[in-house]
């Protein structure tokens, strides 16, 4: 995060993704995975000062969701992969037996996203990492 447009954030343990974020409200089947992860942690950032003036109230969302059953961590991305998100940029994947999911949003209506889905995708590479460093 140091080296890109975001800064630190803050890290929260012991948080559950919201359906919202999966496309998936009310959706029993995946809000029933999502209950079966032995723990999830969350970082929350927003954008540095210097970047600010390329759009107001942007903020990053990390989640990373740790499973067991290797079945459930599949069905869940793949429902993710198969889904589109509506109202925010989104990048899912998983690691072993780590759900992660990337999620760009403007909290300021009226504001455009200032990420997409495709430009998301430059944070799998360092996440995975970080991940297999443990």
């Amino acid at each position: 995060m140091a080296t890109d447009k975001y800064s630190k954030g803050t890290v929260s343990i012991g948080e559950k993704i919201a359906l919202f974020w999966l496309s998936a409200d009310k959706d029993e089947k995946i809000e029933g995975i999502l209950s079966t992860a032995a723990g999830c942690a969350s970082l929350v950032t927003t954008l540095k000062k210097v970047y600010k003036s390329q759009g107001d109230g942007q903020m990053l969302f990390i989640y990373l969701a740790e499973f067991s059953d290797s079945e459930k961590i599949k069905a869940l991305e793949n429902y993710v992969k198969n889904t589109e998100p509506e109202r925010i940029s989104r990048l899912a994947f998983t690691e072993g037996n780590l759900f992660c999911l990337v999620i760009e949003r403007s909290v300021i209506r009226g504001i455009k996203d200032l990420e997409t889905n495709k430009s998301l995708m430059r944070f799998e590479s360092p996440i995975r990492e970080l991940i297999k460093k443990g």
